[in-house]
């Protein structure tokens, strides 16, 4: 079993390890650090498609791996299967909100894995590591705290990896408690996780399979951007409401056709006059957004007898077009 893993930083190393197709994900005890300087002391905008070796990026061999420009490429071939992971990070410093984006291909036979480590605290103290497999077709995304690996997204197969040799283009967007994977322009996943906040650093990594020690990652157009607004859509958080709080957010109002009041631990709808021919239905939105899957559930009666119907709308979009049928003559 492998043990130790090796990140030529411009600021750490990475430390994990992932076994794709077996899901075993553990901690290796060992790690060589490297602390080039650098020298921003702002937080810019950074693109780099690699035509310019002297750009800032690790340069370096020894006998495990090597780090070079190559062909406009930024390549991390690894020489041998001791480490685990192999990466470098971009020479420039921290970000807050951010979307890091790369092109990512393997030479030969693919290795396990490249991926985007982000998310980034001081030495590796905390980090986010998405990993991407390409002969599998199966990604996944984990959390260290500091001293364990949190599984935020197992692995997962998704159609979207170009398979092999072929290049993906990965991206994450992290924005203040959100994150979103994207790979190939294609949403994977977005999710909020609270527990690592502030400036943070990125990592470009790669991973050779256990017992086949030479893996060939070449990356491109690297990109680093800073946000100030936040591009993912809300995530509508679950809600719950038993009506003891008349401050709770449906709709408070009356006009000549119904009333809409909390009364008594529920919500009322009162129906006094029909609107017109077509429409006779009276409704009340809950407080919160719109979402694409969902359970919705409520307890619902009448306060006396001789109406149409009760029930719930949903899948709405834009304005409301119905008919309602007739109360039946007897």
């Amino acid at each position: 079993m492998k043990k130790r893993t090796i990140f030529q930083t411009s600021f750490v190393l990475l430390v994990l390890c992932i076994i794709f197709a077996g899901g075993d994900v553990q901690a290796v005890d060992q790690l060589e650090v490297f602390l080039p300087v650098t020298l921003h002391n702002y937080c810019s905008d950074f693109f780099d498609d690699f035509s310019d070796p002297s750009s800032g990026w690790y340069i370096g061999e020894d006998e495990y791996a090597k780090w070079e420009y190559l062909d406009g490429e930024y390549r991390i071939l690894s020489k041998d299967d001791y480490y685990d992971f192999y990466g470098a990070g971009p020479p420039t410093c921290a970000h807050q909100n951010y979307a890091v984006e790369v092109d990512a291909r393997w030479v030969g036979e693919p290795g396990s894995s490249y991926g985007i480590t982000f998310g980034v605290i001081g030495d590796l103290d905390q980090y986010y590591i998405w990993d991407v497999n390409t002969d599998f077709q199966e990604y996944g995304l984990w959390r260290f705290d500091g001293n364990e690996y949190h599984t935020i997204i197992p692995i997962t197969h998704s159609n979207e990896i170009n398979s092999g040799i072929a290049s993906n283009h990965l991206k994450v967007i992290r924005f203040d408690n959100q994150i979103r994977l994207e790979l190939n322009g294609i949403e994977l996943r977005t999710l909020t996780d609270n527990n690592i906040t502030g400036p943070t650093f990125t990592v470009i990594h790669s991973s050779p399979y256990e017992g086949f020690p030479s893996s060939d990652a070449r990356f491109d157009n690297f990109s680093l951007e800073t946000l100030t607004h936040n591009p993912i859509p809300a995530i509508c958080p679950n809600f719950v409401d038993d009506f003891s709080n008349p401050a709770s957010g449906w709709y408070i109002g009356e006009d000549e056709y119904a009333k809409w009041e909390y009364l008594d631990g529920e919500y009322r709808i009162l129906s006094k006059k029909i609107r017109d021919e077509n429409i006779k239905l009276n409704i009340a939105y809950p407080p919160t957004c719109a979402r694409e899957n969902y359970i919705i559930e409520v307890d619902v009666r009448w306060n006396d007898l001789g109406h149409s119907s009760f029930g719930i709308l949903f899948g709405i979009i834009g304005d409301l077009n119905f008919r309602h049928r007739n109360k039946p003559s007897n």
